[in-house]
């Protein structure tokens, strides 16, 4: 109690009586010894219900799978929602030592991040996009670049976990690296879904990079075949 109280910067009468009405309603559980607090069940139909908001899910899950088996690596699935990209999937081997992510996890759709999500918006977007931080008219010439390239190769790529925001360039088959992304598209030529091959340990080099690109987005291809999306031209 005493700790999330000082997390949520509530007093501890407040926060206990907000816990208790949590606890009763079952999004929480009280342990009867430690008196601490875990996530109740009633999460769960909570989860299950904001998945069904995406049923594209569904349908890549089968195609994730196979990807992450395939590759032998940590595969996602992420989804664009307001200004953040939320990882709804996972598949294949999490690695041990290193950085990894998890169903649930949100990160900023800001530049230079994203540019799955972004490559095929409509120049209105990409301007909004582009206004979410603050970076001089080079800087933003460069992510213009970077979403080209990715509109002209189907797919993204990452190096490193720090460099990862700052890689997704045209040439990107010239170094060795971590991450590599694609899209999946939706009746609308949207984009409703991206596909990442993760292996933030062991990097790619250029003579693996076409081969991995081709299996991910053959993934996206089928997937975005499945629900009867488009790519748009």
């Amino acid at each position: 109690l005493s700790e999330l109280a000082r997390r949520l910067d509530m007093n501890k009468a407040s926060a206990h009586a907000t816990l208790n009405a949590l606890v009763d309603r079952g999004y929480l559980l009280r342990h009867p010894v430690r008196k601490d607090y875990r996530l109740g069940p009633r999460l769960i139909a909570v989860g299950e219900a904001a998945r069904d908001q995406y049923p594209v899910v569904e349908f890549a899950r089968d195609e994730l799978r196979r990807l992450g088996e395939d590759l032998g690596t940590e595969c996602v699935a992420s989804a664009p929602i307001g200004d953040e990209m939320v990882i709804v999937d996972q598949a294949g081997p999490v690695r041990p030592i290193g950085l990894t992510v998890a169903v649930g996890h949100r990160f900023p759709l800001v530049p230079p991040m994203g540019t799955i999500f972004m490559a095929w918006s409509s120049p209105e977007e990409i301007d909004e996009w582009l206004r979410r931080v603050e970076v001089g008219d080079d800087e933003r010439e460069r992510y213009r670049a970077a979403l080209a390239g990715v509109r002209e190769r189907g797919w993204s790529a990452g190096r490193d976990t720090e460099d990862y925001q700052l890689l997704e360039t045209e040439r990107a088959t010239e170094w060795s690296v971590t991450t590599l992304g694609a899209p999946v598209f939706d009746a609308d030529g949207a984009v409703a879904l991206g596909l990442f091959v993760l292996a933030f340990r062991d990097t790619l080099s250029p003579d693996q990079v076409p081969d991995v690109a081709e299996r991910l987005t053959k993934a996206t291809g089928a997937i975005t075949e499945s629900i009867h999306g488009r790519h748009p031209r």
